[in-house]
C-alpha cells in the first residue's frame, strides 16, 4: 500500500499546480498500473505452483521452495 503514495507523491511533485480531479485522475492511474504489476505476479506465482497446492491435501510431498513464506512450506497442524 505503500507503493502507489510514493507514485503519487513522485507525480505530485511533477504537476504540483494540476486542478484537484487531474490528482484523481493520477491517483487512479499510479494505483491500477500498481494492481496490474501484483496481479501478474501473483498470476505467476499461481500457475508456477497450482498443481503442488492443490494436491497436498491428498498427501502429495511437493518440492520444498527455498522461501519461509511459501504456503508450499507451510506445515499442517
Amino acid at each position: 500500500m505503500l507503493v502507489p503514495w510514493l507514485y503519487f507523491a513522485f507525480g505530485a511533485a511533477i504537476f504540483y499546480e494540476s486542478a484537484p480531479g487531474e490528482m484523481a485522475v493520477l491517483w487512479l492511474f499510479l494505483s491500477g498500473f500498481n494492481d496490474l504489476i501484483f496481479l501478474a505476479n501473483a498470476r505467476s506465482i499461481l500457475i508456477e505452483k497450482f498443481r503442488v497446492l492443490a494436491l497436498r491435501p491428498f498427501g502429495e510431498k511437493g518440492p520444498r521452495v527455498e522461501s519461509r513464506w511459501s504456503p508450499i512450506n507451510w506445515q499442517a497442524e
